[in-house]
């Protein structure tokens, strides 16, 4: 999740977009949430949750 979101950032500055501040602090919070998960439950996917399915 971190490398996903830090590519995005990096391909979209390369490209002339700006983030505001608000994206910044939730991607810092998005981080957050995954560190925590990967310490507190690392046999959990969280992405791969079938009640994220959307297409079904």
């Amino acid at each position: 999740m971190n490398n996903i979101l830090m590519d995005m950032v990096r391909i979209g500055e390369g490209h002339g977009l700006h983030f505001p501040r608000e994206f910044a602090l939730l991607l810092k919070q998005f981080l957050y949430f995954d560190r925590y998960v990967h310490i507190l439950a690392p046999e959990m996917d969280v992405f791969m949750d079938e009640r994220l399915n959307m297409l079904h």
